[in-house]
């Protein structure tokens, strides 16, 4: 027998199938997916199984060194994965591997055989398997036969753990049988168990102030059982009231609509507050009664706590946590809570997509519409399309919910190829809060040089009256956008990117948002030594201080990436319990986010959004700008005020009208015009390098190769962020109806820079 392996070294060079013989003892364990070791290149090295086959084109094979793994380590859905995304977003497999595995591969686990079944098990491993859980040890390779086949027969269960997470292990009990015992403290106790009807953990049974003796002499009489159970870290959330989980009648259409046991993608489109996590919750009850998991993404990690909260308490301890800011603890041991089947649900942001669910019911992507679904690290994958290949692979539904869809979703949805659900009204009456516009122009003929115009600066006042809460959105963070030289224009720039150094006045610092570098602020020009410095633009710290001298009694309260870094509980708790009357903040309170008594959402310039160089500009800032505007008013009457100097836009009217439709209609027709997507697709290939010359180089010669190769290119052209930490980027964008992968990967192949494939 052959096996066909990826050695695990990411290194483009080896980035292929290698052909290893597979030893006679070897044969009957082997399976597709295990880890092995090789020796390659004189050194062993671990490799994964892709493939097993007869014969082999290649003379003088070297045999597998050593098999690692019990049962595979991918199973064949993940096999599948990581050959789409090799494929698809031109990468590595050993990349592809890491990201399926969420990169549990590198840590140093450890296996263990809890015995669930122990009549049952084959002589050979009651002399082997002494107690209910047991570290797999070397001697027990000869027994794999045995080991696998208990576990295909469920009299033994495979488990994993770490020293790293040093998880804690529960011990209870559960009766047995009876006996006539003559100790009264052995009575009562064996009493107390049989009438629980449950299990008792031996920290209750102390409590009650019997002792260790009496546990053990029940469990030497064969009175109880006992029951070891790994306790893992617990993911603190925010706490909410119970809520109302009744659907409407709304709700419950798009509810029965959804076919359970049947591979399709519905759009879930509701307008803010509409209950779309009601019709969520009530699908994934329906799925847990056939004892199948579900995945739930969410966008943002500020998303998480809230959504978070809702999940544990309409399914407790059955919900798994999992995002980037956990420790790493708290990471490994989510993720071994779902590799060892003790949770049926996971919810967090993009990298959930890949947790190692086998029994997958359903698949729920929440705010659909996001750019972080997409990694922006290589491999640049969606996780909306790996959603979409595991939905396929288990035949079950894929849900994408939010207010204001992609246009390439909506098209779908509107051509059947995806089962639109509409949710029009919120279950608490309360209508979807006013919208008007403010034109900053005007402000500025009144002479107002505020970031306040008149109109929200009372409409605010007015709210605190009322002790209500407001919201003031800013989608950037910091003082200034950049600090200058009055005299020679000179700009402080970044020395490793070459873009221009952010103000924050907090902490009197100079801050680059590409890369991270920081120097201390100026007060003299470096250049021509002028004394007269003005800063340029504005970010949330600026608009923070112009309320403040507007709004001297206020709490007022800074939202965004400097100023609550991880804690995103914090914040909501803040704003929940009212010890704050004005937030300021950047997207991170844009979305998704429930409060009370916020009845006021201001947002300074809507104009932001419409700059960015980006042929979905419009659809980005429609859904930023209606996703703002729903935190207001949720269960009170609100308004929404936008200040822009281009009232005439028809993104911003859209808005007034909470009209996703008018909305479409207008963008559908400039993207047809335009050959956009979803009339075409948008396929780019980035290029980069220290080397400036290098880069622009190779650049111009692939562009040469896809132009002769008849792809539809633009460009190449200097990427908007050209230089980042010392690298130089260039882009090239191929427009397509269907693409030609293979021959794309082998042109990309001859480059001499580093590329990176994004799908816009």
């Amino acid at each position: 027998m052959i096996a066909e392996v990826i050695v695990d070294i990411d290194t483009q060079a080896l980035d292929q199938v290698y052909d290893y013989k597979v030893s006679k003892e070897d044969e009957l364990n082997l399976k597709v997916g295990m880890r092995v070791l090789v020796n390659f290149n004189a050194r062993n090295v671990i490799a994964f199984v892709m493939s097993l086959k007869e014969d082999s084109t290649y003379d003088k094979l070297k045999t597998i060194t050593k098999v690692i793994d019990i049962v595979p380590i991918l199973n064949q859905e993940q096999l599948d994965l990581v050959k789409f995304i090799k494929i698809n977003y031109y990468t590595s497999y050993q990349k592809a591997i890491n990201l399926v595995l969420g990169n549990i591969n590198k840590i140093n686990v450890k296996q263990y055989l809890r015995v669930l079944d122990k009549e049952n098990l084959s002589l050979n491993l009651k002399e082997v398997l002494k107690r209910e859980s047991n570290l797999y040890k070397k001697e027990y390779d000869k027994y794999k036969k045995d080991i696998v086949e208990a576990i295909n027969k469920g009299i033994i269960k495979l488990e994993i753990t770490t020293n790293i997470n040093k998880l804690k292990e529960e011990i209870s009990y559960i009766y047995l049988n009876d006996e006539n015992l003559k100790s009264k403290k052995s009575k009562e106790l064996l009493n107390y168990i049989k009438n629980s009807n449950k299990a008792v953990t031996k920290e209750e049974i102390l409590a009650l102030g019997y002792k260790v003796d009496n546990i053990k002499y029940l469990e030497s009489r064969n009175l109880i059982k006992v029951i070891k159970k790994d306790i893992f870290n617990d993911i603190d959330t925010i706490k909410l009231n119970n809520i109302e989980l009744t659907p409407t009648i709304e709700q419950k259409e798009a509810i029965n609509r959804v076919k359970l046991n049947h591979y399709k993608t519905y759009l879930l489109h509701g307008i803010t507050g509409s209950g779309k996590t009601l019709v969520y919750i009530n699908l994934i009850k329906e799925v847990l009664k056939k004892d199948k998991e579900v995945i739930v993404l969410v966008p943002e990690i500020s998303l998480t706590p809230q959504l978070a909260a809702v999940f544990k308490n309409a399914f407790k301890d059955d919900v798994a946590i999992f995002h980037s800011k956990l420790t790493k603890n708290e990471r490994l041991s989510e993720y071994l809570k779902i590799k060892n089947k003790l949770v049926k649900i996971v919810l967090g942001p993009r990298s959930a997509i890949f947790m190692p669910f086998t029994n997958l019911g359903l698949i729920i992507v929440d705010e659909e519409q996001e750019d972080s679904y997409v990694s922006e690290n290589s491999p640049s994958y969606d996780a909306r399309v790996i959603a979409l290949k595991r939905a396929e692979f288990y035949n079950i539904p894929l849900i994408l919910g939010t207010a204001t869809p992609r246009v390439i979703s909506y098209f779908k949805a509107l051509n059947k190829e995806y089962e639109l659900l509409s949710l029009t009204k919120r279950p608490t009456k309360q209508t979807l809060p006013k919208v008007s516009l403010v034109d900053m122009r005007e402000e500025l003929k009144n002479k107002n040089i505020s970031t306040i115009s008149y109109k929200l600066e009372d409409e605010i006042r007015k709210t605190l009256e009322k002790k209500e809460q407001v919201i003031l959105f800013y989608n950037k963070r910091g003082y200034a956008s950049s600090v200058m030289c009055r005299d020679c224009g000179y700009i402080i720039k970044c020395p490793h990117c070459d873009m221009p150094l952010t103000y924050h006045k907090n902490r009197q610092s100079l801050v680059c948002h590409l890369c991270g570098y920081q120097m201390r602020n100026v007060v003299i020009c470096p250049k021509c030594h002028s004394k007269r410095i003005r800063y340029v633009g504005l970010g949330t710290e600026k608009i923070v201080g112009d309320v403040v001298r507007l709004f001297k009694d206020a709490r007022i309260y800074r939202v965004d990436s400097d100023s609550i870094g991880s804690d995103y509980n914090l914040f909501y708790d803040k704003i929940k319990n009212k010890e704050v009357d004005i937030v300021i903040g950047t997207q991170l309170i844009a979305k998704g986010l429930d409060f009370n008594d916020v009845t006021l959402v201001g947002v300074i310039n809507a104009d932001l959004g419409f700059f960015y160089p980006r042929y979905d500009a419009n659809e980005n800032n429609f859904a930023l700008l209606e996703q703002v505007s729903g935190r207001a008013g949720r269960h009170k009457e609100g308004q929404v005020i936008i200040q822009t100097y281009n009232t005439n836009n028809f993104v911003l009217n859209a808005v007034i009208n909470h009209d996703y439709k008018m909305f479409y209609d207008e963008e559908i027709k400039q993207r047809r015009l335009l050959d956009n997507p979803p009339f075409k697709k948008i396929l780019k290939i980035i290029l980069s390098d220290s080397n400036i010359n290098l880069v622009k180089s190779e650049a111009l010669k692939l562009a040469c190769k896809l132009e002769k190769a008849s792809f539809n290119i633009i460009g190449p052209s200097e990427a908007v962020y050209f230089k980042v930490n010392n690298v130089y980027y260039y882009e090239i964008y191929l427009k397509y109806v269907k693409i030609n992968l293979e021959l794309l990967t082998s042109i990309l192949n001859t480059s001499q820079v580093y590329l990176k494939i994004m799908y816009l």
